[in-house]
């Protein structure tokens, strides 16, 4: 029996090792949304397993934003994650493909990355409350939990809306239950906006009131010239370079 017990505990020690590795047991991120703070990262530019293991030595950094919108590789992805689940727990973020076109295929990618390891997805390109609806739905059958739909969940879901016909029903879609934060897409509101900075600026103020209005997060890109405004402004998850997210961190307290 002594036998048999020792030989159990090994093998639950490998399991538990296994998921260690492969699962953040909290989420940073989510952790530092708990707690009322600012949440800072940033977008992955080296997605080796070396330029992992540099962003998860990072002190700055609460998550990373790992972007499979135009090529979606999982090979890539776990090479990457292997160098970033060395130390720490910066929670990962992976952006997929618009969910638009295609949603059973998006299932499909939601479910594949949610086991590999990633701690959240981004959906870019949400055009209306229903395709919002479909990415909770996705994202609330992880084992792990959906923050915020779970007090204790640790999965994070972050809807980005970047198109016009969106920004115009951008309460609707921020009203949807579940999702752990929003987000006005820049760069792609600037190419439905014909540029015009203005009309942008405008988008962005018009998504980040209705966060505000239904009491959700909301996040933005973030630069040097702006990220003192953008944190004054409202937005409770920045993304910048790391020595931008270091001044955007001593201005909201967190040292």
């Amino acid at each position: 029996m002594r036998v048999r017990s020792i030989c159990v505990f090994m093998l639950l020690a490998v399991v538990w090792n296994v998921g260690y590795a492969q699962f953040n047991k909290t989420s940073a991120l989510v952790d530092v949304l708990k707690q009322g703070k600012i949440a800072f990262g940033s977008m992955v530019p080296d997605r080796t397993e070396a330029g992992g293991a540099k962003m998860a030595q990072d002190p700055n950094l609460d998550f990373v934003f790992y972007d499979m919108e135009r090529n979606y590789d999982i090979p890539a992805l776990k090479a990457f994650m292997k160098g970033l689940r060395s130390t720490g727990n910066k929670t990962l973020l992976v952006r997929i493909p618009p969910i638009g076109a295609e949603p059973e295929k998006a299932d499909a990618r939601v479910a594949e990355l949610l086991e590999a390891g990633a701690d959240g997805i981004v959906f870019p390109h949400i055009e209306n409350k229903r395709q919002a609806e479909l990415a909770v739905q996705w994202l609330s059958r992880s084992s792990r939990g959906l923050y915020p739909q779970k007090a204790d969940g640790q999965i994070v879901g972050y809807l980005m809306i970047e198109d016009r016909d969106a920004v115009e029903h951008a309460k609707e879609i921020v009203g949807t239950k579940g999702a752990t934060m929003f987000a006005p897409g820049q760069s792609s509101l600037g190419q439905a906006y014909g540029r015009d900075e203005k009309a942008v600026e405008s988008a962005i103020q018009t998504i980040l009131s209705a966060c505000k209005d239904m009491k959700a997060n909301c996040a933005k890109l973030a630069s040097d010239a702006d990220i003192e405004q953008r944190i004054k402004e409202g937005f409770r998850v920045l993304m910048a370079p790391s020595d931008v997210i270091a001044r955007g961190r001593k201005i909201a307290g967190r040292q």
